[in-house]
């Protein structure tokens, strides 16, 4: 009405930058390790937060950037980023290798002590090569001539027990 204008300019800023997300390549669960650790991890402030979308494996910190997880499974990361609310997600797969040696153990025909025959040999195979062994026995005055090796040779009769161990998973039989 009075024929007087004004304006003025405002400026919008972008910031939709999406957080960089780093995750790790987990070991596997085995019968030696129960936990496996997985992380997922940015440059910048953010929130972590874990889920697991599939396997039976529990998440230690659902919160931490870094965490264990004491099974196997997939577990997704989502982090968001504390100055613009974007977020980021991956997945961590957690395997599995809890393989037993495949033990199978086997005596010659002739596994009598005699007067003549004064050591019997056994042998103990595994599907795994690489597998360790380890005789033991409750018989008095017994001996195993090497306890650590698949064919030993005894000189009492009686019962022998082997337990051999899986060189990766390290479980045993």
């Amino acid at each position: 009405p009075n024929g007087c204008s004004s304006s003025d300019m405002v400026t919008v800023i972008d910031n939709t930058a999406i957080p960089d997300l780093a995750v790790n390549t987990p070991t596997d669960i085995t019968c030696l390790a129960l936990t496996s650790t997985i992380s997922g991890t940015s440059s910048i402030g953010v929130n972590t937060s874990w889920v697991r979308i599939l396997g039976t494996g529990n998440i230690a910190s659902n919160t931490a950037p870094i965490t264990t997880v004491d099974g196997p499974g997939t577990f997704r990361v989502t982090i968001t980023s504390l100055a613009n609310g974007c977020s980021n997600t991956a997945d961590v797969v957690v395997n599995q290798n809890i393989a037993p040696p495949g033990l199978n153990v086997t005596s010659p025909a002739s596994n009598i002590l005699t007067c003549n025959v004064l050591n019997v040999q056994v042998e103990a195979t595994t599907t795994v090569a690489g597998s360790s062994y380890n005789w033991t026995t409750a018989i008095a005055g017994a001996n195993i001539s090497d306890a650590s090796v698949a064919n030993p040779f005894f000189d009492l009769p009686g019962i022998y027990n082997v337990l051999a161990t899986h060189p990766v998973s390290g479980c045993t039989q």
